[in-house]
């Protein structure tokens, strides 16, 4: 499964939703190496999963 980074769509359901929020807490916290779950995380596209990708996670999470 190919998951575009910034997608914030970890567990690779088709969109974003209230199902990734503990994996992308998980790669905040927990940090991990390169998978396609973490790089949907990277909201910011710079290689790590960090304060800076909580805005666009939510952004993302709340959709239009």
């Amino acid at each position: 499964t190919v998951i575009p980074g910034g997608s914030g769509d970890g567990n690779a359901s088709g969109s974003a939703n209230g199902d990734d929020i503990l994996g992308c807490v998980n790669a905040l916290l927990q940090g991990g190496p390169p998978s396609a779950a973490y790089c949907a995380y990277d909201m910011n596209a710079d290689g790590v999963v960090n304060i800076n990708d909580i805005a666009g996670f939510v952004t993302v999470l709340l959709g239009p």
